[in-house]
């Protein structure tokens, strides 16, 4: 802890100087946290510079932060106005939009994530009756799924307040209290990508070992595919997790956080905020039911703006999968891979950076987002 103290010092009094030095007006960062980029964002705040964020890749979204407590934020996060627009419009337009964006994201174009949750290739289920069989579950209880995260993906850098000590702490804790309460079935699911941040002090076998029959692990041996749980999911926990969004959208199923996140407030997910507030959430899902439709609507609008509304192409981004993230030696085949595709889509990446750069240059810029209007030029929804 105390070289890593020091390192965030050192690299602050570096950037701090740099900047007057250079007389330095803009900064842009590929993340906001890290002794790297985070400590030279936080900096160039504080010495009064504009600071830009880029998140995301082949999509991806420009966030301009104006003050410390901006950073927090997820550049991908939508506002009030962002979801009340989505929700005045027209129900079939609205619907065109949703199915479109819904396929655009089943199909693995807005996450890298999203091909490892959704795939054919894992077992899916259409009723509840043959999953309760498969895994000897009682088919008359609620199943709630507990969606695990990569424990070590960044467990601390997205929260204001988190009820728990990290990701572990939370599934421990939550472990723990379903062995006593039998009243549900509950589902522990490993994440999609957990391959990509595995962790060394926690056995999932041993944890699970002569557990009550209620209490079932879903791991990488038994692959689920995650549009399974329209079907046999009455409610999903996590902390911050894409699927306390996506089944409330997809199959009002509602949703149980355990810290902030960047959809809360919009009422169509449960989010205590101390321990107790949310074991006494836990005790009463034998008793949930699924959400309203204007709930469940609401929940569409934020998945439309989060997998699509918030961020625009960027053909820029070489199109990289989670396994080449991975792949050691990143310089020795990125670059040829980046003028492959700068040699293959030229006037695309041109336009799109000139227009990009005329939105970035307006006083009032705030983020790159892409709009309805376009989608309808394109002829785009004309298939839905």
């Amino acid at each position: 802890m105390f070289k890593l103290i020091l390192n965030c010092i050192k690299r602050h009094i570096f950037v701090t100087k740099i900047l007057k030095i250079n007389n330095i007006s803009g900064v842009l960062v590929s993340h906001r946290i890290g002794i790297t980029s985070g400590v030279l964002l936080r900096a160039s705040l504080r010495a009064g510079r504009e600071v830009f964020s880029l998140a995301g890749m082949h999509r991806a979204t420009l966030y301009k932060s104006a003050s410390i407590e901006e950073i927090i934020e997820y550049e991908y996060k939508p506002n009030p106005k962002d979801i009340e627009s989505l929700l005045s419009l027209p129900q079939e337009k609205f619907d065109r939009l949703y199915n479109f964006v819904n396929d655009f994201h089943l199909n693995g174009n807005s996450s890298m994530d999203s091909k490892f949750a959704f795939s054919n290739e894992y077992n899916f289920y259409k009723e509840r009756q043959s999953f309760a069989k498969d895994f000897s579950l009682d088919p008359t209880k609620k199943n709630i799924f507990i969606m695990l995260h990569a424990f070590t993906d960044f467990p601390h850098s997205h929260f204001k307040w988190m009820i728990f000590n990290d990701y572990a702490d939370w599934f421990l804790k939550t472990l723990e209290y379903s062995k006593k309460d039998k009243s549900v079935n509950w589902i522990f699911k490993q994440h999609p990508s957990t391959k990509f941040y595995p962790t060394k002090d926690i056995n999932f076998d041993k944890l699970f070992e002569n557990l009550p029959k209620n209490i079932i692990f879903l791991d990488i041996k038994n692959r689920l595919d995650t549009r399974s749980l329209v079907n046999i999911s009455d409610a999903v926990i996590t902390c911050l997790g894409s699927a306390g969004f996506e089944m409330p959208a997809m199959a009002g199923v509602p949703s149980v956080t355990a810290g902030d996140n960047h959809y809360e407030g919009f009422d169509f997910s449960l989010n205590p905020k101390t321990k107790k507030e949310y074991f006494d959430v836990l005790a009463n899902l034998k008793n949930i039911e699924k959400l309203s439709f204007e709930d469940q609507k609401t929940a569409k609008a934020v998945y439309m703006f989060i997998y699509y509304f918030c961020s625009v192409d960027f053909t820029a981004m070489p199109i990289l999968t989670m396994e080449d993230h991975h792949k050691p030696n990143m310089n020795d085949w990125y670059w040829n891979k980046v003028i492959e595709t700068y040699e293959k889509n030229r006037d695309l990446i041109l336009s799109q950076m000139n227009k990009y750069a005329k939105e970035v240059s307006k006083d009032d810029f705030k983020a790159l987002r892409s709009s309805i209007e376009e989608l309808e030029r394109g002829g785009v929804l004309c298939n839905y």
